[in-house]
């Protein structure tokens, strides 16, 4: 029966699966559609609405998902509708899908080119969060233009699923899905879309499965049958077979990066496979160099037009048959006088010529008079080329040697960058155009001035968003200010790796961890510190590993990476990773200030980021009770930034300022505790121009107003005290009310932790139960937030017992 549709006509039943039926229907403007029925005890209906969710607004660009422009699932049957990708043959409509054609990609000329596309379209699905979890050939879609497309993803064996018929889909499962689906509700489901991909480009490599081979083989359709009935299995069993078996050796010739790609994706360990196909795409880009997409398309097109060329081959005869044996027929008729034309409009030309003469003389005289006036502009245009083009060198250099943070101080005044600006814009706007690519250069020019001048969306503007023409440098540090504030695209993250591969030398090395710190900041942007922490211990690794080049030019991005990295750590919680990291940036920047020779505007440079690295450092080492040492790093960081101005080097002076005034408190030298906390809360008193900035400098005030306040109330000020503890929670609550990456969620909260748990104790001494129950109970919440993110953390077990004991007392 035909399945009813408001505004939709149903035309004839195409087919059906395990998860339901699919139909052509006519949309309310006479659009071709597909409508698919779904079966509501084979399908997560809720996993369905999220996936629409998440999907909503995709279009057919590129290899991806079949976008999703309808849903209906609250009627019943619930409905989904979709582009129709099919063939009319014979009256009838066939989906183009994998399996229908599987005989012309499976171990085929073509195989690896579709290969490269499936890849491409799973990793599109998988940067919307959304699982497959039903890969197989029926699923995989060919689209007029050779696009590779996914559909039925969200189905099949997933979550919420009591069981299912036998599917094909099977035969592409990884283990652990087979044995437990739920497990997509823990991350999994991104390691089955990689396993099931190894499976399916194995199969299309080689023409045979990698696993099971013999038992596979018999129950998976053959090519151009799409559905293969009355077979039965047992998940289970399979997911046991599975694991009892190896990977068939290679027997065919292919490229030897991309068999070891697909191996990996063939993992029995989940964690040995790539986390997603995003990055696998992302190795694979780096590893192989893949071709332009044009050129995959058309190969996975050609099949699609060989079918079609016989009929525009017999069409073309036709219409030259008909074109020749016209020319033929009216071809004496007309020669005699054609011939006549052409005596008489050659006589016309000579006259002409004959009275143009003086007229053709002056005009060859102003020709040359402007050849020359041109030479002498192209002359002056390619010394302005090689100065800029070297200003350009020199101001890349000085970036980097920089940090990539600021305006090069070696530059001198940010009128400087202005001024080199303006030069390209005059010649940009200059009436010479012989040279039209000369101006796409200077246009690079200007992005690359626009990014050291911290405007990375001029930057982007100025090269029509091709980043790649800023190159492996510019293109690095592009990234670098974005992500910053947003989330940096994959697809830009991937092309910068490639760049930077092609880089020769030491310098390779550094630039790729550079992108590993971008992608770090956007796990934490996308609420994702599991990953973030994952991949920081990576990065952790490499430093270690990275070549040592000289001062000057790139040997301060390990100064810089070290500080991120450490700030992203205490973000998520890991104090000890974070300390780890600072005390090897302290130790290297130790190192580095000894030296003799440092250009004076470097030292100055390498003393901040000191000051900033031993900041953390001196907290933790006061911490954990090891006071002379966190005295010494803040004495020395209070000595090397006494002139400091730099808003982050101002913060972290306050904190030196706050350790010391803590050592003092633990010698019962309250009054010069006070003195040093004051100092730095005094250094905190005006607003930053960044927001980032400001944040943390109200964090930072916030946490020093709590100090301040318990070292008041020793000096016996309760009032002064509890006015203190107020105003620096009132700044944390802020804090927590907006949106920000840093300081984290964890770190405020811990602060807040704390904070209300004194509070509490000094109305307590008030006899304000109220006040004191309703601070207890902020404190517990913000432990219970901190043991949620940490269950493990002593400090956060202790700190909530801490704050229930009292509330229960």
């Amino acid at each position: 029966m035909k399945p009813i549709l408001p505004g939709y006509q149903i035309g004839e039943f195409i087919g059906e699966g395990a998860c339901g039926k699919v139909w052509v229907a006519e949309d309310p403007v006479g659009n071709l559609v597909a409508v698919r029925t779904l079966n509501a005890l084979a399908v997560n209906l809720d996993l369905v609405r999220e996936v629409g969710r998440r999907l909503h607004g995709t279009t057919l660009e590129g290899h991806g998902p079949i976008p999703i422009w309808l849903q209906a699932l609250d009627l019943k049957p619930a409905m989904e509708v979709t582009p129709l990708i099919g063939d009319f043959v014979e009256g009838r409509i066939f989906p183009r899908n994998l399996q229908a054609r599987l005989s012309d990609y499976m171990a085929t000329a073509e195989s690896e080119a579709v290969v490269k596309c499936l890849a491409k379209a799973l990793a599109s699905l998988h940067r919307c969060q959304v699982v497959h979890g039903n890969l197989k050939p029926g699923n995989v879609f060919i689209s007029e233009e050779g696009r590779i497309l996914v559909g039925d993803y969200g189905l099949g064996w997933m979550p919420g699923i009591d069981a299912i018929e036998f599917s094909d889909a099977v035969l592409y499962m990884a283990p652990e899905q087979l044995k437990d689906p739920t497990g997509l509700y823990r991350e999994a489901g991104y390691r089955w879309d990689v396993f099931a991909f190894g499976v399916l480009a194995y199969r299309l490599l080689e023409g045979v499965f990698p696993r099971c081979q013999e038992v596979f083989g018999d129950v998976a359709p053959d090519a151009g049958v799409l559905h293969q009935e009355g077979i039965e299995a047992n998940l289970e069993e399979v997911s046991e077979g599975l694991a009892n078996d190896e990977v068939r050796p290679w027997e065919g010739k292919h490229d030897e990066a991309l068999k070891k790609i697909i191996e990996r994706c063939l993992s029995l360990d989940p964690e040995e496979r790539f986390r997603d196909m995003v990055e696998l795409c992302e190795v694979w880009e780096r590893e192989t160099l893949l071709s332009r997409h044009a050129v995959e398309m058309e190969v996975v097109a050609r099949k699609l037009r060989h079918g079609r060329r016989w009929k525009r081959g017999l069409s073309w005869g036709v219409a030259a048959s008909l074109t020749l044996g016209t020319i033929s027929g009216v071809g004496w008729f007309t020669r005699e006088h054609l011939l006549a034309r052409e005596v008489e409009d050659a006589q016309s030309r000579t006259s002409f010529a004959e009275k143009s003469k003086e007229v053709a003389e002056e005009e060859r005289d102003r020709a040359q008079a402007a050849d020359a006036a041109l030479k002498v502009e192209l002359e002056e245009a390619e010394k302005n080329i090689v100065q800029l083009s070297e200003s350009r060198k020199m101001l890349l250099e000085w970036a980097f040697a920089e940090g990539g943070d600021e305006l090069p101080v070696l530059v001198g005044r940010k009128g400087r960058l202005e001024l080199l600006d303006q030069d390209y814009q005059e010649l940009i706007s200059g009436q010479n155009r012989s040279k039209e690519d000369w101006v796409e250069g200077w246009q690079e020019e200007r992005a690359l001035l626009a990014l050291l001048r911290n405007q990375p969306e001029m930057a982007r503007d100025l090269v029509s968003d091709e980043v790649s023409r800023l190159g492996s440098r510019g293109l690095t540090l592009l990234l670098l200010k974005e992500s910053t504030k947003n989330e940096v695209s994959r697809e830009d993250l991937a092309l910068a790796r490639t760049l930077v591969k092609r880089v020769k030398g030491e310098e390779e090395p550094w630039l790729q961890s550079v992108l590993d710190l971008v992608e770090v900041r956007n796990f934490e942007l996308a609420g994702q510190g599991d990953r973030a922490l994952r991949l920081l211990a990576e990065v952790g690794e490499k430093m270690s590993q990275l070549p040592t080049v000289d001062l000057g030019t790139v040997s301060v991005w390990r100064t810089r990476l070290q500080r991120e990295a450490a700030d992203v750590a205490e973000g998520v919680g890991r104090e000890k990773l974070a300390a780890e990291f600072r005390a090897a940036m302290v130790k290297g920047l130790d190192a580095e200030l000894a030296l003799d020779g440092l250009e004076e505007s470097l030292r100055k440079k390498l003393k901040g980021y000191y000051v900033i690295a031993a900041e953390g450092l001196a907290e933790n080492k006061y911490s954990q009770g090891q006071l002379s040492e966190a005295r010494l790093l803040a004495e020395k960081s209070l000595s090397l930034g006494a002139s400091e101005t730099e808003p982050r080097v101002k913060m972290a002076l306050a904190v030196h300022h706050a350790v010391i005034g803590g050592c003092y408190r633990e010698e019962g030298k309250v009054e010069k505790a006070q003195e040093e906390l004051e100092k730095g809360l005094g250094l905190l008193e005006q607003s930053f121009a960044e927001a980032s900035d400001e944040r943390w400098r109200e964090y930072r005030q916030g946490v020093l107003k709590w100090q301040l306040a318990g070292t008041v109330g020793q000096l016996g000020k309760p009032e002064k005290e509890l006015k203190l503890g107020q105003e620096a929670l009132a700044m944390m609550r802020e804090l927590l009310s907006q949106k920000g990456v840093r300081p984290s969620a964890i770190q405020i909260h811990r602060v807040v932790g704390y904070l209300s748990g004194d509070l509490a104790q000094g109305y307590e001494s008030r006899k304000n139960e109220k006040m004191r129950n309703e601070l207890l109970d902020e404190a517990i919440e913000s432990w219970k937030f901190l043991r949620a993110a940490n269950p493990e953390e002593p400090e956060y077990v202790a700190g909530l017992a801490w704050c229930e004991s009292l509330r229960d007392e």
